[in-house]
């Protein structure tokens, strides 16, 4: 069986700061934007305002490739764009890009 860890140990750990990959590049913006305009003609045909930043573009090359974040602060951003997305925000990981 395997041991479970202790509430204070999981706590502790979601306030250490971990490694994560960033992958930005012209062709992540491509798939991007090719799904974003197929949301637009949806959109459109409705009638809808879709509510989103105008352009994206990838990291500069200067900026690191590996941040240093907690999982309380990733947590927070996908909790963020969820409750962005359901309140009709759409692309809510897009607007919390500045949070």
């Amino acid at each position: 069986m395997a041991s479970r860890k202790e509430i204070t140990d999981v706590l502790e750990d979601l306030v250490l700061p971990a490694g994560l990959a960033v992958r930005t590049d012209s062709s992540l913006k491509s798939h991007v934007k090719k799904v974003a305009d197929r949301d637009d003609a949806k959109k459109a045909k409705k009638g809808d305002y879709l509510r989103r930043k105008r352009e994206l573009t990838p990291l500069p090359p200067s900026t690191t490739r590996l941040l240093r974040l907690t999982p309380w602060h990733v947590l927070h951003d996908l909790a963020c764009a969820l409750s962005l997305a359901r309140q009709g925000a759409g692309r809510g990981l897009a607007n919390t890009g500045g949070a």
